[in-house]
């Protein structure tokens, strides 16, 4: 998309986002929401134990994975909407992708 005006990009994703509704099928995103903090955040006197960011749910097809790190614990967040994604097949999906960061630390 380099060197593509905003409004060439902005129709590129409106033609996208037209497919994946008529096809009811969408790329997953995945976003690296980023490092919130390495070291305790205060507020005053008091020390938040944890802290993540969610992503943003989007319409059916789409579905989001976020990733959000805070004292070197990662947080995976999932944005969709019920029925058309199933939270059971969401569980499944993070219950998979922990357990493959798992094994990467564990070797």
């Amino acid at each position: 998309m380099s060197g593509m005006g905003f409004r060439e990009v902005l129709k590129m994703n409106k033609k996208e986002w037209e497919r994946s509704l008529t096809s009811g099928r969408s790329s997953p995103m995945l976003t690296n929401l980023g490092v919130i903090s390495p070291y305790p955040l205060l507020f005053g006197e008091t020390v938040i134990k944890d802290a993540y960011l969610v992503t943003p749910a989007f319409h059916t097809p789409a579905f989001m994975l976020g990733i959000s790190t805070y004292q070197e614990t990662l947080t995976l967040t999932a944005g969709y909407y019920e029925p058309a994604i199933r939270k059971e097949n969401v569980d499944c999906l993070l219950g998979l992708v922990a357990g493959e960061l798992i094994s990467c630390h564990d070797s």
